[in-house]
């Protein structure tokens, strides 16, 4: 008995180590599997899945099978190597969670926005001072000429300044639009690119578990495993992406 003691501890140890690591590398796919693990475990609904799951589940983090000798069953196998390699990793897990890795194309974009955002804020600092400068002066040799009774300039001057004023206004304006629409983008693109990650890590672990999915009722059960998987629009695309494939 305590040599078996030893070998579990051992067995335990190393798991641990290799669901750790693993983690790291590979954080939404790992939480991903533990999940499905945990419900083909203790959930009914789930129970039809677990030979074809588990088999799956010890061959992709390479756990001996052999090592089931010391459990009565693969339920109590599974179960207890969920608690004492999964369950040590819980907190770590919550804090990783599964993330979108920004790519290198992404970066040098970001770095060219903030390139373009210091060029362009320049431009408006020094157009913005050379307006301020212009209706300043404008307004001061208006008052000037009207002082001095020379009307016409002083008209001249004072329709210079206003002039110049709209310009800045309009400008003021449209650059708010302009932001308000660069703003709008960003946010789509954002969308976007979460949506992309969204469908492929979906049809990535739709195509792991039909590789996993193994005997004749296989249609049957990767339509019960969308069914509580996907989001209603999701279940239909790949229902009939299983009518037709089966």
């Amino acid at each position: 008995m305590i040599k078996d003691n030893e070998k579990l501890n051992e067995l335990y140890d190393k798991i641990l180590y290799k669901f750790d690591q693993y983690s790291d590398d590979n954080p939404g796919d790992f939480i991903d599997d533990v999940s499905l693990l945990y419900s083909v475990l203790y959930d009914d609904r789930y129970q039809f899945g677990f030979d074809s799951f588990w088999k799956y589940f010890i061959k992709k983090y390479d756990i001996d099978s052999k090592n089931k000798k010391l459990f009565e069953n693969d339920t109590e196998f599974a179960s207890t190597i969920y608690y004492k390699c999964v369950t040590p990793l819980n907190l770590k897990l919550d804090i990783v969670g599964a993330s979108v890795k920004v790519t290198r194309n992404q970066v040098v974009s970001i770095l060219f926005k903030i390139y373009n955002w210091i060029k362009k804020s320049i431009r408006d600092i020094t157009i913005s001072t050379i307006a301020i400068a212009v209706i300043f002066f404008s307004v001061m040799f208006s008052f000037s000429y009207y002082n001095s009774g020379q009307i016409w300039y002083s008209n001249l001057f004072m329709g210079l300044a206003t002039g110049v004023f709209a310009g800045v206004v309009i400008k003021w304006i449209n650059s708010m639009i302009r932001g308000h629409l660069i703003s709008l983008e960003a946010q789509k693109n954002l969308a976007n690119r979460y949506s992309d990650h969204f469908f492929k890590t979906t049809n990535s672990k739709y195509e792991e578990y039909k590789a996993a999915v193994k005997g004749k009722n296989k249609k049957d059960i990767l339509l019960h495993f969308v069914d509580r998987e996907y989001p209603i629009l999701i279940q239909f695309y790949y229902k009939l992406k299983i009518i037709y494939t089966f």
